[in-house]
């Protein structure tokens, strides 16, 4: 081989400028998209659980979990007038009414008045719960909710009778008027289905009480009939620590903010 031909040799093994700075590049880029996709995974997680904390404040259900296992207490007055009887030792919090409606609307349930009417169908898992069909349904915040919509309610009990540390269930007035929460199921992953977190509304008042978990809330004694679900014992259960009546309009401008 004489000296052109080595020299040849040698520098068809130098790497081309050129091509070096193209594969660095694209190296960069590769690099960059990577961070992008973590970056957005990493907020996806942080919005998912933004939500799922807004929602299980404003006292929707949590999968395999009581509603009246959680806080979420409506209160008319300061938090400092909150209940400290039987109501807290039944997973009941101090929460003002308007938080508890804004966390609501915050994490995308709807505020209703409705009449409400048994179905008959019921479910034990994870808990006896009874479905109801809502109509003259009004929203009066979050997203429209509309009539013969299927909602299950919180009895509050087991298969072998209520659940430790739960509220009293649900309660409604006996012509099906009721004020609540409906929590579909895209935000609560309850496994049944949308729920409804109640109250009863008679004579243009809104009786709250340890069904549901409204405890702590100032207004008029109740001594009023209720309807409930069939064998949850629900109006008994709620009736050891009172009903509270507050005005539906007073409840309206709390939903509305």
């Amino acid at each position: 081989m004489d000296v052109n031909e080595l020299r040849g040799a040698l520098l068809s093994h130098i790497p081309d400028p050129d091509a070096v700075l193209r594969r660095l590049a694209a190296k960069r880029r590769a690099q960059r998209r990577r961070r992008m996709i973590l970056w957005g995974s990493a907020f996806g997680i942080a919005v998912a659980v933004v939500v799922a904390a807004l929602v299980w404040s404003a006292g929707a259900p949590q999968p395999l979990t009581t509603q009246a296992a959680q806080s979420g207490a409506a209160q008319m007055s300061s938090p400092s007038s909150s209940s400290t009887g039987p109501e807290a030792a039944n997973g009941c919090g101090g929460m003002l009414l308007t938080e508890t409606l804004a966390r609501a609307r915050q994490a995308g349930g709807s505020i209703v008045l409705a009449h409400g009417t048994l179905t008959g169908r019921s479910t034990a898992d994870p808990e006896v719960q009874a479905e109801m069909v809502l109509n003259a349904v009004e929203t009066l915040a979050g997203p429209p909710v509309a009539d013969r919509t299927m909602v299950w309610l919180s009895t509050a009990r087991g298969p072998s009778g209520p659940i430790p540390g739960a509220d009293a269930g649900s309660l409604w007035a006996p012509d099906g008027s009721l004020f609540g929460i409906v929590w579909p199921q895209r935000l609560t992953n309850w496994p049944t289905g949308t729920t409804l977190r109640v109250a009863p509304v008679v004579d243009q008042q809104v009786i709250f009480s340890n069904a549901g978990c409204w405890a702590g809330v100032e207004g008029q004694p109740f001594t009023g009939k209720l309807a409930e679900v069939p064998g949850s014992d629900s109006y008994a259960r709620a009736a050891r620590t009172g009903f509270t009546a507050v005005p539906l309009d007073t409840v309206r401008r709390a939903a509305t903010g």
